[in-house]
């Protein structure tokens, strides 16, 4: 995880997912949790209901490089980006990457979270709906 110099950053995006099987999504932590573990990065995916919810989190310049080979994932598209800034402290820094497969509920609550998500403006409102979308899956992740 970054240090205090050169800043902890968060990316949330939503996208609708062109798979959902086992085996590519499988197949998708274990590329970008090697990926995110040589650029320092952590992660968590959340995949159901025909949608991808990810957040990343570490140093803005590599979640930048990151982010443009998401953009181009043959698995995914529609890619929105609900949250994009600094943080106060790393919600899944322990998972370099990690999954959570979520049902049709599951998922339309984490979706609401993310559409409040991105109409906030403060630091503390942002980090306390990134929480609540984070914390009730880490203890039950794959990765």
């Amino acid at each position: 995880m970054p240090d205090p110099v050169t800043g902890l950053f968060q990316l949330v995006y939503v996208s609708t997912a062109l798979t959902q099987k086992r085996s590519d999504l499988a197949e998708l932590v274990r590329e970008a949790a090697a990926r995110n573990r040589r650029l320092e990065l952590s992660g968590l995916l959340l995949s159901g209901n025909g949608q991808f919810v990810q957040l990343i989190e570490g140093r803005r310049e590599q979640i930048v490089r990151v982010y443009r080979k998401i953009r181009n994932d043959p698995r995914h598209t529609e890619i929105h980006i609900v949250h994009w800034g600094q943080a106060t402290a790393p919600l899944v820094a322990e998972y370099a990457m990690a999954l959570e497969i979520l049902s049709a509920d599951q998922m339309a609550q984490v979706c609401t979270l993310c559409r409040e998500l991105e109409n906030t403006r403060g630091l503390g409102e942002s980090q306390h709906l990134l929480a609540e979308i984070a914390q009730p899956h880490c203890s039950r992740m794959v990765g």
